[in-house]
């Protein structure tokens, strides 16, 4: 697998917003994988992570983007993708299928997607027991990168 992982480097990566009563700052990471999947196609998936923060705190926003490339580029932190079939919160909004662009169904139901950053499972962590078929059947539903 080649897993490159890199903060926006263009203006469009900073997001700027305000509320009623503050201003606020949103920078991403973009991590992009290639794998071959099972049937033997090489597959690129291509994620985002936003770290925000008040407009007044935008350096210690770039501090935390910085460090949280170095801690995923050395394996401290993964990102992942978890998708359910309800939003995440309330700016979630259903999952674009991009040959199509039209919403992901799912069972009837639109699917949402979430990337989440995580504490990276190290080597010795990998030794565990599952204790029922329902854990392992929740484990196959988040998708690691």
């Amino acid at each position: 697998m080649v897993i490159k992982v890199e903060k926006f480097q263009t203006q469009e990566g900073v997001s700027e917003w305000t509320t009623e009563s503050s201003e606020y700052i949103s920078m991403g990471i973009y991590q992009e994988s290639e794998t071959i999947n099972e049937n033997g196609f090489i597959q690129t998936e291509r994620m985002v992570y936003f770290v925000k923060g008040l407009t007044e705190d935008r350096e210690r926003v770039e501090r935390q983007i910085e460090q949280t490339v170095r801690l995923i580029n050395k394996g401290d932190k993964i990102l992942i993708k978890r998708f359910s079939s309800a939003p995440f919160d309330e700016w979630n909004i259903p999952d674009i299928n991009p040959t199509t662009g039209e919403e992901i169904i799912i069972n009837g139901q639109p699917r949402y997607s979430k990337v989440f950053l995580v504490n990276a499972i190290k080597e010795s962590e990998h030794r565990e027991f599952i204790k029922n078929q329902e854990e392992i059947i929740n484990q196959s539903l988040v998708k690691i990168m």
